[in-house]
């Protein structure tokens, strides 16, 4: 159904997120390729996260306010390739509260990558699968840690002092990521493609924060704010209905949208297998 589209802009967000979730006075640019190495030789392998969404919408000469809270506990592993995600939603509209509840699972079957997802209110299994296999997940985590490494180069700024994070001692490093760099990530990866087919990523700007601890390098929190969302949001409207934002009287505002990776695990988990419920009683969508 093409109207979900401006919705996956949040899951935009999280997928940049999986892919950058990424002593004397060092350096901004040292402690960025420090860190990048750190990422690449110590992959994530669990992630919460915590989003905030609020927008204005205008229509035919009615305003109303959205608000969204989206939580998001996520695992992977890497060898047999699995991922896990859960998620649950809040979301404000017209003085009402709709709320949803989601997981996701993703695994290889006979070399591509499927994906089961199951939400609440439709309490259905929906089956997906795309033509990425290891290569491509292996050039895209490529490019990402290319990516790091080159913008490492001048583009980070380290703050002044340390700061301490639950018990830690962390150094603070910002860095602006654009929408164009994630498109580019993207490109030859279906799995992520298809979350945001049609919708033009170049007018996206993503203003980053890291806490990366002292001692390992890798990052204990980061922060990140969604820029440029307007322009965005009305090109997958248009994209969506053939039609523009003045022809359907309506006008859309991102307030603001920001995320918080509040947790990071960098030691091996569980992550759980597909349900054989969920093999069993899927549904196919393209």
């Amino acid at each position: 159904m093409k109207l979900r589209k401006p919705a996956t802009i949040l899951a935009t967000a999280v997928s940049v997120i999986l892919l950058f979730s990424g002593c004397g006075k060092m350096t901004a640019n040292e402690l960025a390729l420090k860190t990048a190495e750190a990422m690449i030789s110590h992959p994530a392998t669990a992630i919460q996260l915590a989003a905030d969404l609020d927008l204005k919408m205008d229509a035919m000469g009615v305003s109303t306010a959205l608000g969204m809270d989206l939580g998001v506990d996520a695992k992977f592993s890497k060898d047999p390739y699995r991922q896990f995600i859960e998620t649950s939603m809040k979301m404000n509209f017209l003085s009402m509260e709709y709320s949803e509840k989601s997981q996701t699972y993703t695994h290889m079957e006979e070399g591509k990558m499927v994906t089961y997802s199951h939400q609440d209110s439709l309490d259905a299994w929906i089956r997906h699968e795309t033509d990425s296999d290891d290569a491509s997940i292996q050039n895209v985590q490529k490019k990402a840690q290319d990516l790091l490494k080159k913008k490492a180069v001048s583009d980070f700024v380290l703050a002044d002092q340390t700061q301490q994070l639950d018990g830690r001692e962390v150094y603070v490093l910002s860095c602006t990521f654009t929408g164009a760099e994630f498109q580019s990530l993207i490109q030859d990866f279906d799995a992520l493609e298809d979350k945001v087919d049609g919708v033009d990523l170049t007018t996206l700007t993503f203003p980053v924060v890291y806490y990366i601890d002292v001692k390992t390098f890798l990052p204990v929190k980061m922060e990140m704010e969604l820029q440029g969302l307007n322009e965005a949001l009305a090109d997958a409207v248009k994209k969506s209905l053939d039609m523009d934002m003045e022809s359907l009287k309506m006008n859309v505002e991102v307030t603001s949208i920001k995320v918080v990776c509040n947790s990071f695990s960098y030691d091996p988990v569980d992550v759980p297998e597909v349900p054989q419920e969920a093999l069993d009683n899927w549904i196919k969508v393209d």
